[in-house]
């Protein structure tokens, strides 16, 4: 054998080897890709099963959520239907400018409403938890939807005695007792339990939001068939009112 066959046969096999190295190689890896693949679909898999689990229960735990009776969305209607103006109120209870606004026009507003001129559309928002130490804000409304939901005619006055008794910003709110007794006061008694449980808390937090996503980012702000008032005073009324008619 001479040296050149040798030399011809080793460069064979190492060209063999080579390639069965290669294909080897290329074995492992598109074993890699189907083991890589195989996890990522399964981590895929797992978090749209994850979110569709939490938004299942989500939308069980909102449909489960109890609603104040009367109430259609975030809106409390008081007048009689056929009014020719609608006025409504975005309000919030620890909201100074609500207390000012509400002393200003709630006499006038309470007459046309008494008089079938006016259809008031309450819609009562909690912005102001920040303010208080006590959510007192969300506090409030849950318990002016405990009168809503139990003693619709008191709801009027119940918004007054709020905001005649309005807690200063930066503190704590009304406890949750003397809630109960201004509602008691106004016409709507027996609902210590539904205030200190906080029954329509989660209608609070959909209440806001709703009003939130309708543009409305400060308070108070009133409508006059759905055109706001500039500033929320007796000339501005009473000049939309006119405007309306």
């Amino acid at each position: 054998m001479t040296t050149s066959t040798s030399s011809s046969r080793r460069s064979g096999r190492s060209k063999r080897v080579a390639a069965e190295r290669a294909v080897q190689a290329a074995r492992e890896r598109r074993q890699r890709r189907a083991v890589v693949t195989a996890v990522v679909a399964a981590v895929v898999a797992t978090v749209v099963a994850l979110g569709v689990a939490v938004q299942a229960s989500r939308n069980s735990t909102d449909t489960a959520a109890p609603t104040p009776r009367g109430i259609d969305g975030g809106s409390f209607v008081v007048g009689q239907d056929d009014a020719p103006v609608t006025v409504t109120l975005y309000e919030d209870f620890l909201c100074p400018a609500c207390a000012r606004a509400e002393k200003e026009l709630g006499a006038t507003l309470d007459d046309l409403v008494s008089n079938g001129d006016v259809r008031l559309d309450y819609r009562p928002i909690a912005f102001l938890d920040r303010a208080s130490t006590d959510a007192y804000s969300t506090r409030a409304l849950n318990a002016a939807a405990c009168v809503m939901d139990a003693a619709p005619a008191a709801y009027p006055a119940f918004t007054r005695a709020l905001f005649a008794s309005q807690p200063a910003e930066g503190g704590p709110g009304l406890s949750d007792a003397r809630l109960a007794q201004l509602a008691d006061g106004a016409g709507a008694p027996g609902l210590s339990t539904c205030i200190e449980e906080l029954r329509f808390g989660e209608w609070t937090r959909t209440a806001t939001e709703l009003a939130s996503v309708g543009g409305v980012n400060a308070t108070p702000t009133i409508l006059v068939d759905g055109v706001r008032l500039a500033e929320p005073t007796l000339p501005a009324l009473q000049a939309a009112l006119a405007a309306a008619r």
